[in-house]
């Protein structure tokens, strides 16, 4: 099965509703930036090649924290950790 799109050669866009799982619950974790903005993404620091990396490490509570909760969509949860973080880096 073919989840990921090119777009003008450069941009990735991960096709979720390929998966056949519900995106109320799909969360993606992925270190390109670039990509365009998807609802159930949350981005993290690129670790390859970096034998030390913690990122995951770094959001194990937050992923916790959400599995427990059982909220009805992750993208909420998600679009609120992310506006959290942006008001957090304007300080």
């Amino acid at each position: 099965m073919e989840f990921i799109q090119l777009r003008n050669w450069s941009m990735l866009k991960w096709d979720l509703n390929r998966i056949g799982r519900p995106l109320e619950k799909t969360i993606i974790i992925d270190n390109h930036s670039q990509q365009l903005e998807q609802e159930n993404r949350l981005v993290i620091s690129s670790w390859l090649g970096d034998s030390n990396d913690q990122e995951l490490l770094q959001i194990k509570d937050l992923i916790i924290k959400i599995g427990e909760s059982n909220v009805k969509d992750v993208r909420k949860a998600l679009i609120r950790y992310r506006d959290y973080i942006r008001s957090r880096n304007k300080r």
